[in-house]
Parts: C-alpha cells; sequence; structure tokens
C-alpha cells in the first residue's frame, strides 16, 4: 500500500508540473522576459540617449546626450563614446565597468530617444527628444497639450512638409507606442494656433466680461437709488 500511495504522489506531482508550465501565465512570462531581452540587444538607432542613475538624482550622469553624425555621444568624465548600432546592453556595461572605479555596484539606465517636434497651438510647443516606446498622448503632454480643446481635433502629423495624417485622434485613444504607428525622428505635430471659431471666442471670452460689466453696473444703479 505504501508503494502504491507513494507512486500515486509522483504520478500526481508531475502532473500538475506539466499543467503549469503549460499554463498561459507560464507562457506568458516567458514572452515578457523574451520581450525585454529582445529590447536590450536592439542596435541602438537614435539621435541622443537618456541615462539615469536611479539611486543618486544629483549624479553627473543623469541627463541627455545627443549622439552626432558619427554615431558618437559625449558622455561626462568617460569622454567620447560610440553609441550608433550598439546595443543598450553592450552600452551599459561599458558604462558601468568605468564606474565601478568610483563606486560599487554602478546601477544606471539607459534609453534610447528620437527627435519629435509640436509647434502652433500648444501650451509650450517646442522640439523635444522622446523615447519611441512613448505614446501620442504622452507627446502631446511634453508640449503642455493645446491651448484650446478643439485644438486636439486639428492636429496635423506631418514628415519633410508632407502630411502624414490630419486626423491623430484613434492614435491618442489607443495608446499605442511612436515606434508601433511608424513616427520617426524629426516628424512634427501642427495645430493652429488659435483654433476657436467667433462664436467660441464670443461665448468663451467676450460675453463672460459683457456680462461681469453689466452686473457692476446694475450693481451700482441699485445701490445709487438706495
Amino acid at each position: 500500500m505504501k508503494s502504491v500511495s507513494f507512486t500515486m504522489q509522483l504520478i500526481l506531482f508531475f502532473t500538475l508540473f506539466a499543467f503549469y508550465s503549460c499554463s498561459p501565465r507560464a507562457v506568458h512570462s516567458a514572452g515578457e522576459i523574451q520581450g525585454d531581452k529582445t529590447g536590450q540587444q536592439r542596435p541602438i538607432q537614435a539621435d541622443a540617449i537618456r541615462i539615469t542613475v536611479p539611486l543618486d538624482d544629483s549624479s553627473f550622469l543623469n541627463g541627455i546626450y545627443p549622439i552626432d553624425d558619427n554615431g558618437n555621444a559625449y558622455i561626462p568624465v568617460l569622454g567620447l563614446i560610440h553609441v550608433r548600432n550598439r546595443t543598450v546592453d553592450s552600452l551599459s556595461q561599458e558604462v558601468r565597468s568605468y564606474l565601478e572605479q568610483y563606486m560599487p555596484y554602478p546601477e544606471l539606465h539607459i534609453r534610447p530617444l528620437i527627435r519629435a517636434s509640436a509647434q502652433g497651438g500648444f501650451v509650450s510647443p517646442g522640439f523635444f527628444y522622446i523615447e519611441p516606446e512613448y505614446s501620442m498622448w504622452e507627446l502631446i503632454a511634453l508640449a503642455g497639450g493645446t491651448t484650446c480643446e478643439s485644438g486636439l481635433k486639428k492636429i496635423v502629423w506631418e514628415r519633410d512638409n508632407e502630411v502624414i495624417d490630419n486626423n491623430i485622434i484613434p492614435y491618442i485613444e489607443s495608446g499605442r507606442s511612436l515606434a508601433s504607428i511608424g513616427f520617426r525622428s524629426g516628424d512634427q505635430l501642427y495645430t493652429p494656433v488659435d483654433t476657436r471659431g467667433l462664436a467660441e471666442i464670443f461665448v468663451g471670452t467676450v460675453l463672460p466680461i459683457l456680462t461681469f460689466g453689466v452686473s457692476v453696473v446694475l450693481g451700482s444703479i441699485a445701490i445709487i437709488h438706495d
């Protein structure tokens, strides 16, 4: 009986092990690990890199470093380092090996960045370095959003003076990354400086002033009569 019982326990153990190994959760986790590894080993094709030392906000390494035409980036203390077409893992290991001379077990994050522009009716228009994994919504947030609500509907996505898309609302709603929707380094978003019609301007700006003025006049008249 003891032998049979032990055999049944073994069968039950291997059955549960096989079931867990083949379960969707196990497969999903393996996919995530592989995806992260692939991202770190993808050759850097970017215009700049961001280095972050998470445990030291005051580190001299924290910052954005443009990549020149030869694929090099100047990093403080380390000097000129070739970046383009190297993997994030390779670059991180080189920087870490140098920092080990000054600190034990240095921890840092390196992220490739592309160039993007937001011009016209944005609160803070300008040129930005942004991660390709960021979404269209995050790019617009970097520019402070549009100066008026209807400005979102009139944003145009441009490249080399050509319109790529004049309706970016689906990209904002989907939350997909810039890389996945085909956004390239140097692409531009543009929205008119003031997209409000005359009716909107009157209701939103002129009417409140008139209402306030009329209220002041009527109040003054009432006080005088009293």
